[in-house]
């Protein structure tokens, strides 16, 4: 139960935060399918499972997006998609959880 609310808490936060800022509430920006695969990319990237690894995959992979768009404008989707699908075939648990195999303590950080 706690990381269903968990879960829930932080999109309601943000979802909060960003109708306040733009003042409006679009249905086709709230429940937009790029920001919820993303979401869910960047939870498993990170390490799924644990408090930290959605924030460092968040981290890591919206700054390298943000280079791939930057660099391959035309073809950005393609070579972003490429990449996390080499990352999810060759580390599927995620970076936390490559951390926390390197370092034992880190294993306070799972829910």
């Amino acid at each position: 139960i706690l990381a269903w609310q968990l879960t829930a808490l932080f999109p309601g936060l943000v979802g909060g935060i960003n109708a306040w800022f733009t003042a409006v509430v679009d249905p086709h920006t709230a429940f937009d399918t790029v920001i919820t695969v993303n979401t869910i990319v960047y939870t498993v990237f990170g390490g799924a499972g644990t408090l930290i690894g959605p924030i460092i995959g968040t981290l890591i992979l919206y700054t390298v997006n943000d280079i791939i768009w930057s660099l391959f404008p035309f073809a950005n989707l393609l070579i972003f998609g490429l990449l996390l699908t080499l990352v999810v075939m060759l580390i599927p648990q995620g970076i936390v959880g490559i951390l926390m195999a390197k370092i034992p303590r880190l294993r306070s950080l799972t829910l």
